[in-house]
């Protein structure tokens, strides 16, 4: 998990950062592939919280 938090953390952009937390977590799982799908939705009513 310290190797994968530290590639994430290199990254430059969210999206860069999604796609590594994707990958890594997937190949640590020994997934074949991963996606992650974002709800804009979800994402605006999490930000109204804080």
């Amino acid at each position: 998990m310290n190797l994968i938090t530290q590639k994430i953390q290199s990254a430059t952009s969210v999206e860069a950062a999604l796609q590594i937390a994707a990958r890594e977590l997937g190949h640590a799982l020994g997934m074949k592939s991963t996606r992650v799908t974002l709800d804009p939705k979800a994402l605006a009513d999490e930000h109204r919280e804080i």
